[in-house]
């Protein structure tokens, strides 16, 4: 979630209850615990619901609409910080049961409702706790992710170099939602499925051409994947600053 945690300022904890629908378009960052209730929030490419005991992590930069996925009010705690982050996705962090974090927001908050200097300079530090946990629910994801992922990268090594290869079958093969796939992917490589292959058939082909064993360039578009000899040579182009006929 948050590789980058310096300079954050802490803007505000609250304590709240609602019972009316939201829609957020102007925000700082944000963490939210749920105390009580389930809230529904729908961003632009997901969807995320919270229970009790859940939290969130909300960027300031996508628009969401947060409506009732429970009868019945809902309370939270909610921090309110800004700064720059690397990391502007949305998470949601299943936490029920993690007393010691739960602990971590109601300090926050008692600290916060006290405005003395020594008490914004507690809630700086349990700010800073909160999110080393988060942190390290992020690196237990991140060790998860491999093991889940390792049919579609056993599959894709089979066959990085078949032009037939679709990208859009691979979270078939673990289990999981195309969503998930995709985003447990670009945390594992830092790109998209579709650009990892493509970075690696492009490798592939380098290598080929410098090691000058071809007969055509068509020829070694096909050899790695490219059934688009033109397409290939763009791609390459764009990749490594000239044509794949120059050397």
């Amino acid at each position: 979630m948050l590789n980058n945690i310096e300079n954050l300022k802490l803007l505000s904890v609250i304590k709240g209850s609602s019972t009316h629908n939201a829609v957020h378009t102007d925000y700082p960052h944000r963490l939210i615990l749920r105390l009580a209730g389930s809230l529904q929030y729908d961003l632009s490419n997901e969807t995320l619901i919270l229970g009790p005991g859940d939290a969130l992590f909300l960027p300031n930069s996508p628009r969401y609409r947060g409506s009732y996925a429970s009868e019945g009010p809902f309370t939270y705690i909610l921090i309110n910080f800004e700064g720059e982050l690397p990391d502007t996705e949305p998470r949601a962090y299943p936490i029920y049961g993690s007393q010691e974090l739960y602990h971590l927001f109601m300090q926050i908050y008692r600290s916060w409702s006290v405005q003395t200097s020594a008490n914004r300079c507690r809630c700086m530090a349990l700010f800073y706790e909160i999110l080393a946990h988060f942190a390290e629910f992020d690196k237990k994801e991140i060790a998860a992710s491999s093991v889940i992922l390792e049919p579609a990268l056993e599959y894709l090594e089979n066959h990085i170099f078949d032009p037939t290869l679709k990208i859009g079958g691979l979270h078939e093969l673990c289990g999981v939602s195309d969503t998930y796939f995709r985003r447990i992917f670009l945390e594992q490589f830092g790109i998209a499925p579709k650009r990892y292959v493509q970075e690696r058939r492009l490798a592939q082909a380098k290598a080929i051409l410098d090691n000058g064993e071809y007969s055509s360039i068509g020829e070694v578009a096909l050899l790695t994947g490219f059934e688009d000899a033109l397409y290939f040579s763009k791609a390459f182009r764009k990749k490594y600053g000239h044509a794949p006929s120059e050397r």
